[in-house]
């Protein structure tokens, strides 16, 4: 049975009520993956059979299941799925060429593997090609976009390219971008050995961001495959505006400027980031965009500390980011210029990602 060559990742933490809609959706496809990969990161309700049944017979041959004892995170839990493949694949159990990461809150198109395959097959003399991001869309409002890739801010700050857009094919035609979105990304077995894995440091939230600028940066390329469609219920895990999302992103996305952004912007950062609190602030005050969402659940002296804990934390974990800028030095392929004007041109302005 003709099968489509890519390993699936399905990560798992207290999803049962969203991940069983994922699994069945896994059912329905015309076409089914080489392997799918179920970890579950240490779930208080986690039911094995259950989640057997939803896939349904099709799979069970090329269905694993990985329990974790604890949660540890999203980047060190896929780290656990991707070696695995890297495993089968050393021992010739398997011989696959793509990695997909996914989260448990996403529901497939039916033809989802079967519009992957034909994709692979047209790029199959693109060497460069590493990356593939899929079109995901709302789960409760399903013309609406959730992400085409992910759009970034000069200081590392990042988000989800066309959120809360009416779908009207605007991003159809533009097939090359830079960055996938982890909540559904397909990376090629090659390229992470070329760069390595997600950085578990990170433990969620920035680590695709990082990921795919470390990939573009030593010349991988990305293409937006929006032929392959998904459905998904933005931050189930953490929700969409907590404090916690909040300390991590606040965290993570400096981490993110000292190990990968070209020098102009890693120098530039203080003073965006200064600006950004002003637009945060301001967003808060004027009830407008992310701030009027997270206003309505926390008060500003909550969201204030929240992103000082961030801002704090970030420092701690600097040196370590500064090494792994200067070992991954010999990796990188594009130059300063190409990199400073490729990030410039195709900036997210912060008014963009704070007050729409």
């Amino acid at each position: 049975m003709n099968k489509c060559p890519v390993a699936v990742i399905l990560l798992n933490f207290n999803g049962a009520d969203v991940v069983l809609r994922c699994a069945e959706s896994f059912a329905k496809q015309t076409l089914l993956p080489a392997k799918v990969l179920f970890i579950d990161n240490g779930s208080a309700d986690y039911d094995v059979n259950q989640v057997k049944n939803c896939f349904g017979d099709r799979y069970s041959d090329n269905l694993e299941f990985i329990p974790l004892p604890e949660n540890l995170g999203y980047a060190k839990g896929m780290n656990l799925g991707i070696r695995r493949i890297l495993d089968l694949n050393s021992k010739n159990q398997e011989n696959i060429q793509w990695v997909m990461t996914l989260n448990n809150d996403t529901e497939l198109n039916p033809d989802f593997f079967e519009k992957l395959s034909h994709c692979f097959s047209r790029q199959k003399e693109n060497q460069k090609l590493g990356m593939l991001g899929p079109k995901i869309r709302e789960m409760d409002s399903r013309d609406t976009l959730d992400a085409t890739g992910i759009s970034l801010c000069l200081d590392g700050m990042s988000t989800a390219r066309g959120q809360h857009e009416k779908d009207l094919a605007q991003y159809d035609q533009k097939t090359h971008i830079l960055i996938p979105n982890g909540v559904s990304a397909i990376y090629r077995l090659t390229m992470l050995k070329d760069i390595g894995l997600l950085d578990e440091t990170f433990w969620a939230y920035c680590e695709d961001t990082d990921l795919g600028l470390r990939a573009w940066m030593a010349g991988w390329d990305c293409a937006f495959v929006p032929e392959c469609m998904l459905f998904h219920a933005r931050s189930y895990s953490h929700g969409k505006y907590s404090l916690k999302k909040l300390y991590l992103v606040e965290r993570n996305h400096y981490w993110l400027v000292v190990k990968t952004m070209p020098l102009p912007f890693l120098i530039l950062t203080p003073l965006f980031s200064l600006y950004r609190y002003f637009l945060q602030g301001l967003a808060v005050c004027l009830k407008k965009g992310q701030g009027a969402h997270y206003g309505k659940s926390h008060s500003p002296v909550s969201l204030a500390l929240a992103t000082l804990l961030g801002v704090l934390h970030s420092f701690f974990g600097i040196p370590r980011a500064f090494y792994q800028r200067m070992a991954s030095r010999k990796k990188r392929r594009r130059g300063l210029f190409e990199a400073t004007g490729m990030l410039w041109k195709n900036r997210l302005r912060f008014s963009d990602l704070l007050l729409k």
